[in-house]
């Protein structure tokens, strides 16, 4: 039986494995074998692990270290949109500081239509026989973004708690 040495790092190192099993596998197995001083090519990758076995643990803590810098980098992103979200929010114009209220407000309607007061409309209909058309919204768009806005809510809530930015809360 053939040494499935694919197989195995796949196993090891599920990121690793997929690009290897991919169409870069011969480039990214290079890169490896280099990173790991093996040699210069996916073979001489193949051929150091089946030699040496405890090279896998090398390779999980390689993917480990680019999963880790990997959500370095996207906390820094996440951070940096903090501070631009905290800018804008500080921003006296209405058109500047105000489209996140705005649109908590649309999806808070909306979604008040939609659990809230479409359901008694057709309950007062149903009582009164009027036959109401179904006017439902299609909250698959939507949800996500009102999901967000309540996250961020959240943490409004928070500040409001601790007694963040009192003139404005």
């Amino acid at each position: 039986m053939a040494f499935n040495w694919k197989a195995l790092l796949g196993d090891a190192a599920p990121v690793i494995g997929g690009i290897l099993g991919g169409p870069a596998g011969g480039a990214v197995g290079g890169i490896i074998a280099k990173a790991l001083g093996v040699g210069k090519s996916e073979n001489d990758l193949a051929t150091a692990l089946q030699k040496n076995p405890q090279l896998l643990e090398k390779i999980k803590e390689l993917e480990i270290n680019q999963q880790t810098q990997y959500l370095q980098l996207q906390n820094q992103l996440l951070m940096g949109q903090l501070e631009i979200n905290k800018t804008e929010a500080q921003n006296p114009k209405l058109f500047i500081a105000g489209w996140r209220p705005f649109i908590g407000w649309v999806c808070g309607g909306a979604f008040a239509w939609q659990f809230v007061l479409m359901p008694i409309a057709n309950w007062v209909a149903s009582m009164l026989s009027v036959k109401v058309p179904n006017l439902t919204l299609d909250l698959s768009v939507m949800m996500p973004v009102l999901l967000g806005l309540l996250g961020l809510g959240a943490m409004r809530t928070g500040e409001k708690i601790k007694g963040v930015n009192q003139q404005h809360g």
